[in-house]
């Protein structure tokens, strides 16, 4: 097991020995973007007029100027070719002057293919050092039974010296010192022996502990939100607002939720369960994820009622054609791809759709019959590339009579007039987008609750006028 302590990270920033260190987390599917901005982030490197092709070369520039500069470049997956340094802009082992690169994976392939200088092997924790870390997580102390101590050293045991295991089932446990029965119902389910379809072997032990920590929570808010987030990108981190308005849209506050403060509130009250219970990351004090282990287990629990599907994968696509319950769906890839899926989605409620890079099509438009068949929607977020590329709504978009939240981001929507007939619609929500005009309908809708505007062209009318109808 190969792994990034942040311990360790921590210590490497406090030493000084680097005027800067700099994290990004890779994953399976590298987004060179991304990767490219968080590394100039960290160095205070604005792109400026920097178009994308020129984006390594300046990268390249900022990393070699003579600093001391670590890169840590984490969870890096072996895909059969090693990760372009090129293309981002790192700079190759002859010409770093000044810049390390840090590579961690849980994969020893991954450094073979990258013919890194040297290899270093964390492997699991020894029993004493697995007994330390559930202490601290499960918060036992001093005064703590000797009882409850060896029921802990048991489950620790069992726990199979994982720290992403350790973590996840001491907290679970934290708070519940005068509860015996629930240390023995864990220890009995740790103990019992598990088998599941479709789980790989070696993560069979992990899923079955992320489940028990799941279902200690005994909260159904908190659950539904875990559930909810597996359902983002490996790795992506998401804002307690946009977090936000996929609980309102699927439902997870029920109905009468009172205000937007009202929903966030109890957002933020499950998602510190979570966090609480190792469960969720949180990076500052707005954005959270799901390790990528935790996010497997979670689809695993959802029973394939959560799907997150690259279109460019054959393999991937077919498995999604076959699930016939499927109501939260992830679709990356291009738009040609995702409306010749062919699977029932009569109980898809929570669709997101993340375009292409390559997308080809400058004008995207949806067939009737796409929302002739998702007629169920509650949640529909579209990310285009660039707001240059255009998104035809069809009329049968009206057919959403159960939508609730719609977010469009870097595309141009043209005339949004029709979005007025969906008279369950909450949400509206346009980053970087153009449209013609803000629309008088959308003051009609009895349920609207909040618009959010960010980066937009509105082409033509005043849109404060529209605003200002909906404050009243």
């Amino acid at each position: 097991m190969y792994f990034a302590s942040h311990a360790l990270l921590s210590n490497i920033k406090q030493s000084e020995i680097f005027a800067y260190v700099v994290d990004t987390t890779v994953s399976f599917t590298p987004d060179i973007k991304k990767i490219q901005d968080d590394i100039a982030g960290s160095l205070r490197l604005e792109w400026g007029g920097c178009n994308e092709p020129d984006r390594p070369k300046k990268l390249w520039s900022r990393l070699t100027n003579g600093d001391k500069i670590l890169v840590i470049l984490d969870d890096v997956w072996d895909r059969g070719l090693p990760l372009d340094f090129d293309a981002i802009g790192i700079p190759k082992q002859d010409t770093h002057k000044g810049c390390r690169v840090l590579v961690t994976s849980r994969n020893q392939e991954t450094f073979n293919n990258m013919d890194c200088d040297k290899i270093i092997e964390l492997g699991l924790l020894s029993e004493e050092e697995a007994w330390i870390m559930f202490k601290m997580y499960a918060k036992i102390s001093d005064s703590t039974s000797q009882k409850l101590i060896d029921k802990g050293r048991k489950i620790a045991k069992e726990c199979k010296r994982l720290p992403v295991a350790i973590s996840v089932i001491a907290s679970s446990l934290k708070g519940h010192q005068h509860r015996e029965h629930k240390w023995d119902v864990t220890l009995k389910s740790l103990k019992k022996p598990v088998s599941m379809h479709g789980v790989d072997d070696d993560k069979v032990g992990i899923y079955n502990l992320l489940k028990i920590s799941y279902d200690n929570l005994k909260d159904e808010k908190a659950k539904g939100l875990f559930l909810l987030c597996s359902v983002f990108r490996e790795d992506e981190e998401n804002s307690i607002e946009v977090i936000t308005r996929l609980c309102i849209g699927v439902g997870l506050l029920g109905e009468d939720y009172g205000s937007y403060d009202d929903a966030r509130n109890l957002v933020v009250l499950a998602k510190d369960k979570l966090v609480d219970s190792c469960l969720l990351l949180e990076d500052g004090e707005k954005c959270l994820k799901l390790h990528d282990l935790v996010r497997e287990a979670a689809q695993w629990i959802a029973n394939k009622e959560i799907q997150c599907v690259k279109l460019f994968d054959e393999k991937q696509k077919s498995l999604v054609e076959k699930q016939t319950n499927i109501k939260y769906l992830l679709c990356e890839g291009k738009c040609k791809d995702l409306f010749s899926l062919e699977f029932d989605s009569l109980k898809l409620e929570t669709l997101i759709v993340k375009v292409d890079r390559e997308e080809e099509d400058k004008c995207i438009k949806v067939p009737d019959s796409f929302f002739e068949n998702v007629i169920r929607l509650r949640v529909l977020n579209f990310s285009g590339i660039h707001f240059s590329q255009s998104l035809s709504l069809p009329p049968a978009i009206q057919l959403l009579t159960n939508i609730r939240s719609m977010s469009f981001d870097h595309v141009d929507l043209g005339d949004i007039s029709i979005l007025g007939k969906l008279q369950r619609l909450e949400t509206l929500d346009l980053d970087t987008c153009k449209v013609n005009e803000l629309p008088n309908q959308i003051t009609e809708l009895k349920k609207f609750k909040l618009l959010k505007l960010e980066f937009c062209e509105i082409r033509k009318n005043n849109p404060f006028e529209v605003i200002t109808l909906l404050q009243k």
